[in-house]
């Protein structure tokens, strides 16, 4: 639960800070179309920076789209394919050539090549395949998609969140940036996950903007502020 108190904090801080929507950085747009870059994009970017295209989750998701050269945006019948057909999760993690970790807190530690693989067949046993299958799922049984995605090691929250986010569902990712933001705004030392995003979600509503640009506002404020601690380019 949040407070009006607390509320306040948080669109206050957005107009001090952030500024307006006119005055924030727009929205890239994710993958709405491409249900695949959409998973690549949230399970790589996990306990990671971003990056630009050539970097990063970006590029995972450019290396995956060069080496199958066809529109991403099918995962029984491509990625699942795709993937098994070069070796499964071995073969698949050389060819994004990324060796991360998922979670490094999670319990066997999968990559996140495994991690993404291992999604995708759940969600082709849960009837998904494409971008438009992901939205009409999460609209018929929200907590069955989520749990779809969850139950793979090292997918948590903030994953599922971010894959819906990716394909253009109203959300709000309460990662590391997001909640440090709130926490300032509270001037407290750390908050819950659950507290940033539903602070965050109600924010959006108070000032009548979607989630995902504020979201992305937040971020991209609170990441330039990392950057500049630690003396690099804004």
């Amino acid at each position: 639960m949040t407070s009006d108190a607390e509320l306040d904090k948080v669109v206050d801080a957005i107009r001090a800070s952030i500024g307006s929507k006119d005055a924030w950085p727009p929205y890239p747009g994710g993958y709405p179309q491409e249900v695949e870059a959409a998973l690549l994009g949230s399970v790589f970017s996990l306990s990671a920076v971003y990056g630009s295209p050539y970097t990063g989750a970006r590029a995972v998701v450019r290396r995956w789209r060069d080496h199958v050269g066809r529109p991403l945006n099918s995962l029984a019948g491509r990625l699942v394919a795709d993937v098994d057909s070069a070796g499964e999760p071995t073969n698949f993690r050389a060819i994004l050539k990324n060796n991360a970790i998922a979670v490094p807190n999670s319990k066997d530690q999968p990559t996140k090549a495994a991690a993404a693989y291992g999604v995708a067949r759940r969600l082709t046993r849960f009837g998904v395949d494409n971008a438009d299958d992901v939205r009409a799922k999460n609209t018929e049984d929200p907590k069955g998609f989520y749990r779809a995605i969850t139950k793979e090691g090292g997918v948590g929250e903030a994953g599922a969140t971010y894959f819906l986010m990716l394909l253009g569902v109203d959300g709000v990712k309460a990662d590391v940036m997001i909640r440090r933001f709130v926490a300032g705004a509270l001037a407290v030392a750390e908050i819950k996950s659950s507290q940033s995003q539903d602070l965050v979600a109600a924010a959006a509503e108070a000032l009548q903007v979607d989630m995902l640009s504020l979201d992305y506002a937040i971020w991209d404020y609170e990441s330039r502020r990392s950057r500049t601690r630690r003396g690099q380019p804004g």
